[in-house]
Protein backbone atom coordinates (compact mmCIF):
# COMPACT_ATOMS: atom_id res chain seq x y z
CA UNK A 1 0.00 0.00 0.00
CA UNK A 2 1.55 3.51 -1.12
CA UNK A 3 2.63 5.51 2.14
CA UNK A 4 -0.05 8.37 0.79
CA UNK A 5 -2.78 6.03 1.52
CA UNK A 6 -1.78 4.90 5.13
CA UNK A 7 -1.35 9.18 5.69
CA UNK A 8 -4.87 9.12 4.66
CA UNK A 9 -5.89 6.30 7.05
CA UNK A 10 -4.60 7.83 9.74
CA UNK A 11 -5.78 11.36 9.11
CA UNK A 12 -9.70 9.91 8.76
CA UNK A 13 -8.38 7.80 11.95
CA UNK A 14 -7.41 11.20 13.87
CA UNK A 15 -11.27 12.88 12.42
CA UNK A 16 -10.04 14.71 9.67
CA UNK A 17 -12.02 15.61 6.79
CA UNK A 18 -10.09 13.85 4.43
CA UNK A 19 -11.33 15.49 1.38
CA UNK A 20 -11.93 19.25 2.18
CA UNK A 21 -9.82 21.48 -0.73
CA UNK A 22 -6.71 21.79 2.09
CA UNK A 23 -6.74 18.08 2.97
CA UNK A 24 -7.32 16.00 -0.24
CA UNK A 25 -3.83 16.45 -1.15
CA UNK A 26 -2.05 16.64 2.18
CA UNK A 27 -1.16 12.53 2.01
CA UNK A 28 0.76 12.74 -1.44
CA UNK A 29 2.47 16.01 0.11
CA UNK A 30 3.40 14.60 3.24
CA UNK A 31 5.03 11.28 1.19
CA UNK A 32 7.01 12.94 -0.90
CA UNK A 33 8.05 14.80 2.53
CA UNK A 34 9.36 12.16 3.89
CA UNK A 35 11.07 10.82 0.68
CA UNK A 36 13.01 13.48 0.16
CA UNK A 37 13.72 14.56 4.05
CA UNK A 38 14.94 10.50 4.61
CA UNK A 39 16.75 10.39 0.96
CA UNK A 40 18.68 14.15 1.82
CA UNK A 41 21.69 13.92 -0.36
CA UNK A 42 23.84 15.52 2.19
CA UNK A 43 23.45 11.70 4.22
CA UNK A 44 25.79 9.85 1.07
CA UNK A 45 28.56 12.61 2.47
CA UNK A 46 31.17 9.63 3.14
CA UNK A 47 34.33 11.48 3.48
CA UNK A 48 35.42 14.99 3.72
CA UNK A 49 37.32 16.20 1.15
CA UNK A 50 40.79 17.52 2.86
CA UNK A 51 43.97 19.40 1.88
CA UNK A 52 47.18 19.49 3.35
CA UNK A 53 47.15 21.78 6.27
CA UNK A 54 49.59 24.74 5.82
CA UNK A 55 48.87 26.72 9.07
CA UNK A 56 48.95 26.10 12.67
CA UNK A 57 45.57 27.80 13.58
CA UNK A 58 42.05 27.11 15.04
CA UNK A 59 39.04 27.03 12.42
CA UNK A 60 35.92 28.03 13.71
CA UNK A 61 32.54 27.37 11.76
CA UNK A 62 29.44 29.45 12.67
CA UNK A 63 26.10 29.63 12.67
CA UNK A 64 25.62 26.42 10.14
CA UNK A 65 21.76 25.49 9.89
CA UNK A 66 20.06 22.30 11.55
CA UNK A 67 16.93 21.11 10.35
CA UNK A 68 16.07 17.40 11.79
CA UNK A 69 13.22 15.38 13.22
CA UNK A 70 12.75 14.02 16.77
CA UNK A 71 12.69 10.05 16.63
CA UNK A 72 10.78 10.12 19.86
CA UNK A 73 7.15 12.31 18.56
CA UNK A 74 8.00 12.34 14.70
CA UNK A 75 8.10 16.17 15.14
CA UNK A 76 10.59 18.92 13.77
CA UNK A 77 13.45 21.02 15.60
CA UNK A 78 15.77 22.81 14.14
CA UNK A 79 18.63 25.47 15.49
CA UNK A 80 22.16 26.40 14.56
CA UNK A 81 25.68 24.52 15.03
CA UNK A 82 28.91 25.45 15.54
CA UNK A 83 31.89 23.74 15.02
CA UNK A 84 35.91 24.53 15.88
CA UNK A 85 38.89 22.80 15.06
CA UNK A 86 42.74 22.52 15.23
CA UNK A 87 43.93 20.63 12.11
CA UNK A 88 46.55 18.57 12.55
CA UNK A 89 47.95 17.25 8.74
CA UNK A 90 44.51 17.42 7.17
CA UNK A 91 42.07 20.58 6.36
CA UNK A 92 38.63 20.65 4.54
CA UNK A 93 36.70 23.02 2.76
CA UNK A 94 34.56 25.05 5.01
CA UNK A 95 31.05 23.77 3.68
CA UNK A 96 32.24 20.32 4.04
CA UNK A 97 31.01 20.69 7.82
CA UNK A 98 27.71 22.20 6.80
CA UNK A 99 27.48 19.07 4.89
CA UNK A 100 28.75 16.86 7.75
CA UNK A 101 26.05 18.61 9.80
CA UNK A 102 23.48 17.65 7.34
CA UNK A 103 24.82 13.90 6.47
CA UNK A 104 23.70 13.46 10.19
CA UNK A 105 20.32 15.57 11.08
CA UNK A 106 18.43 14.37 7.91
CA UNK A 107 16.75 11.70 9.75
CA UNK A 108 14.98 10.56 12.41
CA UNK A 109 17.47 11.27 15.67
CA UNK A 110 17.76 12.92 18.48
CA UNK A 111 20.23 16.08 19.01
CA UNK A 112 22.89 14.32 21.13
CA UNK A 113 23.35 12.06 18.31
CA UNK A 114 23.83 14.69 15.65
CA UNK A 115 26.54 16.55 18.28
CA UNK A 116 28.09 13.49 18.75
CA UNK A 117 27.92 11.71 15.26
CA UNK A 118 29.52 14.89 13.72
CA UNK A 119 32.20 15.43 16.01
CA UNK A 120 32.85 12.16 15.51
CA UNK A 121 33.04 11.98 11.75
CA UNK A 122 35.47 14.99 12.06
CA UNK A 123 37.76 13.47 14.31
CA UNK A 124 37.95 10.04 12.04
CA UNK A 125 38.07 11.73 8.60
CA UNK A 126 40.61 14.68 9.50
CA UNK A 127 42.99 13.38 12.44
CA UNK A 128 42.83 16.84 14.28
CA UNK A 129 44.36 17.86 17.33
CA UNK A 130 40.63 18.71 18.56
CA UNK A 131 37.34 19.39 17.42
CA UNK A 132 34.05 21.17 19.40
CA UNK A 133 30.53 20.48 17.93
CA UNK A 134 27.91 23.03 19.85
CA UNK A 135 24.26 22.18 18.71
CA UNK A 136 21.25 24.68 19.89
CA UNK A 137 17.93 24.19 18.97
CA UNK A 138 14.43 24.56 19.45
CA UNK A 139 11.99 21.31 19.89
CA UNK A 140 8.60 21.70 18.46
CA UNK A 141 7.51 18.53 20.51
CA UNK A 142 8.52 21.12 23.49
CA UNK A 143 6.70 23.70 22.04
CA UNK A 144 3.56 22.23 20.64
CA UNK A 145 2.97 19.35 23.18
CA UNK A 146 4.06 18.52 27.16
CA UNK A 147 4.72 21.58 28.75
CA UNK A 148 4.12 23.52 25.70
CA UNK A 149 7.70 26.00 25.95
CA UNK A 150 7.79 28.43 23.32
CA UNK A 151 10.95 29.89 25.02
CA UNK A 152 12.74 27.16 25.52
CA UNK A 153 16.40 25.62 23.43
CA UNK A 154 18.91 22.31 24.31
CA UNK A 155 22.30 23.27 23.55
CA UNK A 156 24.49 20.34 23.51
CA UNK A 157 28.32 20.11 23.36
CA UNK A 158 31.34 17.23 22.15
CA UNK A 159 34.48 17.66 22.55
CA UNK A 160 37.85 15.71 21.37
CA UNK A 161 41.30 16.34 21.42
CA UNK A 162 42.51 19.44 22.60
CA UNK A 163 38.65 21.02 23.17
CA UNK A 164 38.28 18.16 25.52
CA UNK A 165 41.63 18.78 27.58
CA UNK A 166 41.96 22.78 27.42
CA UNK A 167 39.96 24.26 29.20
CA UNK A 168 40.90 27.67 28.18
CA UNK A 169 40.81 26.52 23.86
CA UNK A 170 37.03 25.11 24.50
CA UNK A 171 36.06 28.50 27.08
CA UNK A 172 37.52 31.00 23.61
CA UNK A 173 35.51 28.94 21.55
CA UNK A 174 31.96 29.22 23.63
CA UNK A 175 32.54 33.07 24.11
CA UNK A 176 33.20 33.39 20.61
CA UNK A 177 29.56 32.06 19.37
CA UNK A 178 26.19 33.85 19.61
CA UNK A 179 23.64 31.36 20.76
CA UNK A 180 20.20 31.56 19.77
CA UNK A 181 17.39 33.70 21.46
CA UNK A 182 14.36 31.65 21.44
Amino acid sequence: MPVSNEIRNLLVNLGQPTETEHLIKTPERVEKFWLEFLGHSDKELSELTSFTATQDTTVFINDLNVNSMCAHHLLPFWGRAWIGYTPGERMAGLSKFQRAVNKFSYNLTCQEEITRKTADFIQEQLSPKGVIVVLQCVHSCMVLRGVKSATSSTTTICTTGSFADNEILKANFLASINFLKP
